[in-house]
């Protein structure tokens, strides 16, 4: 498998990378289990690699000013650590544990937001399924409009990553 492919309707529209499909379910919502890496730093100096086993599950909120659409994407992650390369008894050191965590909420945002941006300018169309939490609320107003290519670009998406490793 080296990837899936974007549809927009019945066109295909690009294929992407395993890592970017990842960022897609997420962001999509579409539950699942998947392995994250990460890597802690100290002065700059890697200090420890590992990964961890994570499930994921979303939220969207959706709110309006003027014309202006926001969506606040909340991503919740909740798993166990699978490898590290140091002592890896978290139970006794928590500041350790959250550092990880720390870690992958970064790495997963930063995922988010490039994905954004690519949806945003470079397909011009939802692929993260957004737009029907929109219509839940204003359907009567966005109905001709929900599928111009303008909605989408000029929305802002907003993301929020919450990791919990137990």
């Amino acid at each position: 498998l080296s990837g899936i492919a974007i549809f927009n309707k019945f066109k295909m529209v690009d294929k992407i990378s395993i890592e970017e499909a990842r960022t897609l379910s997420f962001l999509r919502g579409i539950k699942g289990q998947g392995i994250i890496g990460y890597e802690t730093k100290k002065n700059g100096e890697p200090v420890d690699k590992g990964s961890v086993r994570v499930q994921n599950s979303r939220k969207v909120k959706v709110t309006r000013r003027d014309n202006r659409y926001f969506f606040d994407i909340t991503i919740r992650l909740k798993g166990s650590l699978v490898e590290c390369t140091q002592h890896c008894n978290f139970l006794q050191d928590p500041e350790k544990l959250k550092e990880i965590e720390d870690q992958v909420a970064s790495t997963v945002t930063r995922d988010a937001y490039r994905f954004i941006e690519k949806m945003q300018n470079q397909y011009g169309f939802d692929c993260l399924d957004l737009n029907r939490y929109a219509l839940a609320k204003w359907r009567g107003e966005l109905e001709d409009t929900i599928d111009d290519p303008r909605f989408i670009k000029s929305a802002t998406i907003r993301v929020k990553v919450k990791v919990k490793i137990q």
